[in-house]
């Protein structure tokens, strides 16, 4: 078993690399050595991030990857839950595709709804299909080869059972220090690739007795103490596993989420310094995102995920590429941004095609090109209720259905009693405020135009994804009875 790691502070990144990474790219294919690090932050709030604005020093390794390369101000998850959207991320395809149908008489668990095909694309399949070491180290159980995220991978190290046969997640600082140990064994001019998964939000933000960055103080305007609901997850109070037996305030909880973050903030900063020994961070390109954000009572849901609204979906992208390859450092790009973008900007930065198959599209133009557009709209689905999310430059345009919500707790903590008789939809524009805390989207008045350009533009995404479903799970109880 790994040793915990003695947490201790991490310098930011050294000596600015500007000059080295704006050189001109080289033609496809032609990038012999180099590696990528794909982090991935689960329950990631954007505005929790010191360079999107948040008023407390959370992210200072975070910040200065964006500072040298690119921050994307307007990227959007494909889910709110954890299994769609990580298989989302490493498919570069919407969540849906990783989704099943079974008869309505068959009871399943959670993974029986949940698998990423052997035929769909897969970020470290690719990579290494083109000579690329792989390995990934998450710290979440239900991230396996149960789900086929594994595919791809020569070594994934996942969440271990100790002797009692209980789950022990290791710890930021273990997987930073797995991760260290497998880099050591990389040659100069090897490429790799390696992704990171940090769960430790979802815990270690509401565990009142995990380790924790003791900078940050409740703040006063977040006095109340939410009530605890009667299950995991539950509208307007605290999932009963996050009240850790106490009475503690919003403000307590939040301080606590900001802890946890600094936390892993340090343990990214491990790696990149085990990079800038090994002398391999110049030809390391190195992508951070969240995969889904968190509420603290903004979206209905308190430390809980799992709704269409921007609070759960806003997520924090931040892409700095390898030498020799073209972009702005420093720069802020505020056209929409996908994490489906993920695995095929990753694969046009490494010279390698784009499977046909993923949905997403390349942001490497957009990462020299202010003025480039990769797409127009991004979408959102696999919620808590039936419904979807579209995200354009400056606007979230959810329409969704409450009452489709998986329990009745859920359904009745919504509309505080039954769901009406003729319920109606929920719909919700919002759009870019301003900077700070908890601030990013606001809702406002209906737009017709921006409405028709949601639905137009879903219509058309939700007919694809469900095409490219439902040739991958052929098996599937609706494809069957066809």
């Amino acid at each position: 078993m790994l040793e915990r790691m003695r947490l201790a502070a991490v310098p930011l990144l050294a000596a600015p690399f500007a000059a080295l990474f704006a050189c001109a790219p080289q033609p496809a294919g032609e990038f012999g050595r180099g590696g990528v690090l794909l982090v991935a932050i689960d329950s990631l709030r954007a505005d929790h991030v010191t360079c999107y604005g948040y008023d407390r020093a959370t992210t200072p390794v975070i910040d200065a990857l964006a500072g040298e390369g690119v921050r994307f101000s307007n990227a959007w998850s494909s889910a709110s839950a954890i299994l769609p959207s990580n298989a989302a991320l490493l498919s570069g395809c919407d969540a849906r595709i990783a989704q099943r149908v079974l008869p309505p008489d068959v009871q399943g668990a959670t993974l029986s709804y949940w698998n990423l095909p052997r035929e769909a694309p897969h970020l470290a399949q690719e990579l290494l299909a083109i000579g690329h070491a792989t390995a990934a180290f998450v710290d979440h159980p239900q991230l396996g080869p149960a789900l086929g995220l594994a595919r791809g991978f020569e070594e994934f190290q996942g969440v271990q059972r100790n002797d009692d046969a209980t789950l022990r997640r290791p710890s930021p600082e273990e997987l930073a220090e797995r991760f260290s140990s497998w880099i050591l064994g990389r040659a100069q001019d090897e490429r790799w690739f390696a992704f990171l998964h940090f769960g430790g939000l979802e815990g270690l933000g509401w565990d009142p007795t995990a380790p924790g960055d003791q900078r940050f103080v409740p703040r006063p305007s977040l006095e109340a103490v939410p009530p605890v609901g009667d299950g995991e997850h539950v509208f307007h109070a605290l999932p009963r596993s996050r009240a850790a037996g106490g009475a503690r305030t919003l403000g307590e909880h939040e301080a606590s989420y900001d802890g946890a973050l600094a936390r892993i903030d340090a343990a990214i900063g491990v790696c990149i310094d085990s990079l800038r020994r090994r002398g391999l961070l110049g030809d390391t390109t190195v992508v951070v995102c969240g995969t889904r954000g968190i509420s603290f009572g903004e979206s209905g849901l308190i430390g809980d995920s799992g709704t269409l609204d921007p609070v759960d979906l806003s997520v924090p992208l931040v892409i700095r590429p390898a030498a020799g390859r073209r972009f702005d450092p420093g720069a802020t790009r505020s056209s929409v941004a996908s994490l489906v973008d993920v695995a095929p900007t990753v694969l046009s930065l490494c010279g390698a095609s784009v499977p046909p198959d993923m949905q997403g599209v390349s942001l490497a133009s957009v990462l020299s090109d202010a003025t480039a557009r990769a797409r127009r709209l991004a979408f959102a689905s696999c919620a808590l209720f039936e419904g979807w999310l579209a995200c354009g430059d400056d606007f979230a345009f959810e329409e969704s259905e409450p009452w489709t919500a998986a329990t009745e707790l859920l359904v009745r903590s919504w509309y505080g009693g039954p769901a009406p008789a003729a319920p109606s939809p929920r719909i919700v524009l919002s759009r870019r405020a301003s900077a700070g805390v908890h601030a990013r989207f606001a809702p406002v008045a209906f737009d017709e135009a921006v409405a028709a350009l949601a639905r137009e533009g879903f219509a058309s995404w939700d007919a694809e994804v469900e095409a490219l479903r439902r040739r991958l799970h052929p098996n599937d109880w609706d494809r069957a009875r066809e």
